[in-house]
């Protein structure tokens, strides 16, 4: 599709997309539009994109405000016919971002400001844009940040940043991952940076992360190491990736079927004439990667 010439156009934005493949269903393909168009190739556009997408299920409705959200862009038709677009919220978003007063990393805090202000000036066009940067404003200090530091996040987001050279600033291969903890976090990244040591410090556990996730119990339906105890006072330790309710099964399975070389369970159950206590079989440790549940089985 050419861009058209037409003074009645439609400003570029990324929610809107052709398919290379018309039998391809729309809502597997990536949306993607460039550039300008007028107002007949955009219907046609519209009018393909959509013909195999039922309109009850078509993310190209509009709203009878004349209005369509879309992951974070909410795009408006304007009086004149044509498209704005600005930062779209849920009505349950609550404005809080990562407290200025919290005990984070200064280079974390900037983060927040950076990100949330560039974010503004990509997605915003001229009309929406000094409505956003004053909410922007409004919210970042009510999260305790100056005003002194948001210009200087808003002048580092308008800039452009220089290209830095690869072979005249040589990186620093190590790297030491410590947590945040003030002024001697500083002392610590100063002292390891004369040693050519990146540090990267990592915020400290939270209370929440000390407190016990109130959830179900998932018993035996999650995978990491289990042990089986046996009428002999024995007990056998095994680990899986699946399920250990499902493992439990093939060791029940291969014990019913006499195949001992298929479980160790089997085995000495067959061997010995001893009664498996399948229906007392714990989790030890829960675990989903490979190497952590072999390491703890050997342990």
């Amino acid at each position: 599709m050419s861009p058209g010439s037409s003074t009645e156009s439609y400003p570029a934005f990324a929610c809107i997309g052709l398919r290379e493949n018309p039998g391809k269903n729309l809502n597997q393909t990536i949306p993607l539009w460039s550039g300008r168009t007028d107002k007949t190739s955009y219907k046609s556009f519209y009018k393909t994109s959509t013909a195999s997408t039922p309109i009850s299920s078509s993310p190209w409705r509009w709203s009878q405000e004349g209005s369509l959200p879309f992951l974070d862009i909410h795009i408006h038709r304007k009086a004149d016919g044509t498209l704005g677009h600005g930062i779209y919220r849920k009505l349950t978003h609550t404005d809080l971002y990562l407290n200025a007063l919290s005990l984070h990393h200064p280079s974390q805090k900037k983060s927040v400001l950076t990100s949330s202000l560039h974010r503004a000036i990509v997605i915003s066009d001229i009309n929406n844009l000094p409505a956003e940067m004053d909410h922007l404003c409004r919210t970042l200090q009510q999260n305790n940040y100056s005003r002194r530091d948001i210009n200087k996040a808003l002048k580092l987001a308008t800039t452009r940043r220089k290209t830095i050279d690869l072979h005249s600033k040589q990186e620093s291969t190590r790297k030491a991952f410590i947590p945040f903890c003030g002024s001697v976090s500083h002392k610590i990244s100063r002292t390891l940076q004369k040693l050519n040591i990146k540090t990267i410090h990592k915020p400290q556990r939270k209370i929440r992360s000390h407190l016990r996730q109130v959830k179900d119990s998932q018993g035996l339906r999650t995978p990491g190491i289990y042990k089986i105890p046996c009428e002999c006072s024995e007990v056998y330790i095994g680990q899986t990736g699946r399920t250990i309710e499902d493992r439990i099964k093939e060791h029940k399975r291969n014990l019913r079927l006499y195949y001992p070389e298929k479980s160790a369970v089997a085995q000495h159950s067959i061997e010995k004439e001893h009664k498996i206590l399948f229906d007392h079989t714990k989790v030890i440790n829960k675990s989903s990667h490979y190497w952590e549940r072999t390491i703890k089985e050997a342990i």
